[in-house]
């Protein structure tokens, strides 16, 4: 591969990422960076001329050197004492220098790695540009000027749990292990904000000392509002219908789409989910999990064998005989749902197939044979009768002894037959005929609703879809449908 030194680009590693690779972990711990670990310790910046004849390694710094950037970004943290010092000299000689670019800095930020304890000092204009979201956060957002840096770092010293409440706990409502409701998240706003607020106006303004009373008043009140979020979890973990942070992360990476009606809904209804909202969640886990918490009265009429994503797989008893379906979860829970909703009332499951036969899809041949005969069955009581044979002569114009084809032509005819059922009726000449996936579905409207209403409708159906056919006609109509099949 060739690659083109275009004016200005030559840099593909300047020295504040070069040098941020080196300080990181996990390059010094994985032998395949052992050629770029040599690379960098020989170039204080990596220019496309100084490795344009490796190849291998030019194509891996081009295509990966982002990814190996965030994930060194993401080694470091604020060491815990001392953070940010503010240096005394006004002598810009006398001030360290940054670990990244080398500059000197009188705003030292002390970072520590998280894998191997390693300490260093990164500049202001660094640390924006280069350290994680963390500092990232509090060097743009809250440290505005060498005087905050050393307000923060003297306030920090004397109350610790302020670090989390400027920066862990600014999305924390979105990390809780339940979704709290509305009450809960307006108290837990309100304090916050305070608190920030008080410490922005203290950290960036010319205050000389923040009110100490106000402040520690603010944070009792903050940490009492945290308490009674642990409270809130005892009391509700475990309930189906206050759902797990886990649920609610993956309907966040698998139905974004309803995400935020699912959280808007649960903090409206105290914390639970209602069955409308239920009934579009499609994630596998919380269908296992509604698997679990329907009533157990249902167990008479159903089992639940296994959830998949926006599908739910059944078992009926229809007269002792397993039909086995599955069917859409926003179909099931909308009907069965009603629990979720605190309405204990029991639906029955008859209802449930007369109004859903056409989402039930069948699961195993033994399931459609059995249903499939339900309409056959409803035919047979009616005068129909399925025992018409044909003759191979008629289809072919050969008898079957004389035809050298005759085990591929019998395969082909067998299969198309199969998916047709003939019958004849005393009362009419005319040979009725349905396909199976017809049979089928008129079966399925009879699955637990065998009552004279329900035969009646689905018989006037059955007798609407059929194809008749004299027998020249049923022929004729074989041999095209042979045809289109070869």
């Amino acid at each position: 591969m060739e690659w083109r030194i275009i004016m200005g680009q030559n840099t593909i590693l300047p020295e504040k990422e070069r040098n941020l690779l080196l300080y990181s972990n996990y390059i010094h711990t994985d032998e395949g960076f052992n050629d770029l670990i040599a690379l960098l310790k020989e170039h204080p910046k990596v220019k496309l001329t100084d490795i344009v004849t490796k190849s291998d390694l030019t194509n891996r710094i081009i295509n990966n050197h982002h990814i190996w950037l965030d994930r060194s970004r993401a080694e470091w943290n604020y060491r815990k004492i001392n953070p940010v010092v503010t240096n005394k000299e006004l002598l810009r000689k006398k001030w360290k220098k940054c670990a990244l670019c080398g500059e000197p800095t009188r705003i030292e930020h002390y970072i520590i790695n998280k894998h191997n304890q390693r300490e260093i000092n990164v500049g202001g204009e660094c640390i924006k540009q280069f350290m994680g979201k963390e500092i990232g956060y509090l060097s743009n957002k809250i440290l505005k000027n060498p005087s905050a840096a050393v307000k923060y770092e003297r306030l920090v010293n004397e109350y610790p749990e302020i670090r989390n409440i400027l920066f862990n706990d600014k999305d924390f409502l979105s990390r809780t292990k339940l979704i709290l409701p509305t009450s809960y998240c307006t108290s837990y706003k309100k304090i916050h904000k305070k608190i920030t607020g008080q410490l922005n106006n203290y950290f960036n303004n010319d205050l000389v000392e923040v009110n100490t009373m106000e402040l520690e008043r603010n944070i009792r009140i903050y940490n009492n509002v945290k308490e009674s979020f642990e409270t809130y979890y005892k009391k509700n973990e475990g309930d189906f219908a206050y759902l797990s942070r886990d649920i609610i992360n993956l309907v966040a990476n698998q139905q974004k789409e309803i995400y935020s009606e699912l959280v808007q809904t649960m903090q409206n209804n105290n914390g639970k989910i209602t069955k409308d909202i239920a009934s579009k969640i499609k994630v596998e886990s919380f269908l296992v999990a509604f698997s679990e918490a329907i009533p157990k009265f249902y167990s008479e009429d159903f089992m639940i064998e296994k959830c998949k994503t926006g599908l739910i797989d059944i078992t009926i008893y229809d007269h002792q005989l397993p039909l086995n379906f599955t069917i859409s979860s926003s179909i099931f829970i909308d009907f069965f749902g009603g629990f979720i909703d605190r309405d204990n009332k029991k639906r029955k499951l008859k209802h449930f197939c007369k109004i859903n036969y056409s989402s039930l899809q069948t699961r195993d041949t033994k399931t459609n044979e059995i249903i499939k005969n339900k309409a056959i069955d409803l035919l047979n009581s009616q005068g129909y009768t399925s025992n018409y044979e044909l003759s191979y002569r008629d289809i072919y114009g050969i008898s079957p002894e004389k035809d050298p084809q005759f085990d591929k032509k019998k395969y082909r005819l067998e299969n198309l037959l199969d998916n047709l059922s003939i019958f004849r009726v005393s009362s009419d000449q005319k040979l009725h005929v349905w396909t199976s996936s017809q049979l089928l579905k008129s079966g399925k409207e009879l699955v637990l609703n065998n009552d004279e209403v329900t035969k009646r409708e689905v018989l006037k159906k059955l007798l609407k879809d059929t194809n008749l056919f004299d027998q020249k006609d049923l022929y004729t109509y074989i041999n095209n449908e042979l045809e289109l099949k070869k």
